[in-house]
Parts: C-alpha cells; structure tokens; sequence
C-alpha cells in the first residue's frame, strides 16, 4: 500500500476509535482529563485529525510540520504505554486484590476495545509502516513524549497527596500503598516508557533506510 493512503487511512481509524471510546467513557461518567488513558487518546484523535489535514493537502509525510509529527509520535507512545501499563499493572493488580472485571475485559469491554486494545494498535501500525520520516532520527525527539509523561505523574502525585483526586491509578494514590510502590511503578512506568519510544523510532527509521534503498 501507499505510504500516504496507508497514513490516512490509519489515521482515520485512530480518530474514530478515539472518539467512540472517548465518548463511551465519559458518557458513563469517566472523567477525561485524570486518566492518562483519557489523555493519549484525546491527544490520539487531535494529531490523527492534524496528521490527515496536511497530508491531504501536502506531497508526502517530509512536507508535514515537524511540530505535528512530534505531537504524533507523542501520542502514539502514549497509547503504547497505556497498552502496557493496562497488561502488566493494572490487569495483575485488579486479578490479585480480587476486582470484580474479568482479566480480558481491560482489553475489549466497553470503550477499553476502542482506548485499550484498537487505538494502540492501530497508532503503532501506522507509526511504524506508514509515518516514515527522516527527523525522528532527532535525538531529542525521544525526550517528549517522556516529557509529558513524567509531568503527568508528577502532578497526579501531587493531587493525590494533597487529597484533591484519589488515584486513578492505584500507584497514585500514595496514602493507600506503600512509598516503594509508587517509586517502583513510576521508575518501571518511565523506563518502559524510553524503550518502547526508542523502539518505535528504530522501527520507524528502519522502514525509512529499506524505501531508500528500493528507491535507489
């Protein structure tokens, strides 16, 4: 498939999936802005609908601003991190303190198909196979997304500890679970947080190097 179609057409799916599950969530009473979840996706649909924009009216992805393709690779790292946290913290925290969801329902029930399971999905697919571009080999690309977010978990760390918002994440709230708890899950959270970004971007740039060299 065209690079550029494939780009849109996956772009198209990402900001359908973010608008279905953002509205299945929050027209259950889910807040948006607490939720990282809630965030990736929102930042998801905002980069896909930027994304499509210019590359509907532009040649191909090396004529798209580079302040979108930051804003892009932002959120798919994102909605990779939600992905993994759900899978290797939230799942096994909710299975061992006895929660009433089913492990599988994290992943494909209600609007968590649409935030947890498709848009992930879908937002590294298009990253990887149809987002080629030269300046994500940037080194200061990777450094972001981390950005935002370790902002994030400061301030849900904060808001937590001065009780304005209780969680929503059980590693937030820091007067229910222990100090190495919420030190070990914020380090974990940020380290796969970087290797799963540098990941992408090998991915990301090997495609690039193997349509050079068909093209040559």
């Amino acid at each position: 498939m065209d690079k550029k179609k494939g780009a849109i057409l996956c772009n198209a799916a990402i900001v359908i999936f973010s608008v279905v599950g953002l509205y299945l969530s929050t027209s259950k009473g889910i807040p948006l802005f607490p939720y990282y979840t809630q965030n990736s996706n929102l930042l998801a649909g905002i980069a896909s609908v930027l994304l499509i924009i210019f590359l509907l009216t532009k040649k191909d992805m090396s004529e798209v601003p580079g302040w979108v393709l930051i804003l892009k690779f932002t959120s798919v790292l994102m909605l990779s991190v939600t992905f993994l946290v759900v899978a290797s913290l939230l799942v096994p925290q909710s299975v061992l303190s006895g929660g009433s969801w089913p492990w599988w329902y994290f992943f494909i029930g209600d609007s968590m198909l649409f935030t947890h399971t498709l848009n992930p999905i879908a937002a590294v697919i298009s990253f990887i196979f149809f987002e080629n571009d030269r300046r994500y080999n940037k080194k200061k690309t990777i450094w972001y997304p981390l950005a935002v977010t370790l902002i994030y978990g400061i301030v849900m760390l904060v808001i937590n500890y001065l009780n304005i918002f209780k969680g929503p994440y059980f590693f937030f709230m820091v007067h229910d679970v222990k100090w190495y708890t919420v030190v070990l899950c914020f380090i974990g959270i940020l380290a796969g947080s970087y290797l799963v970004a540098r990941f992408l971007l090998i991915e990301n740039q090997k495609r690039l190097r193997r349509r050079k060299r068909y093209q040559s």
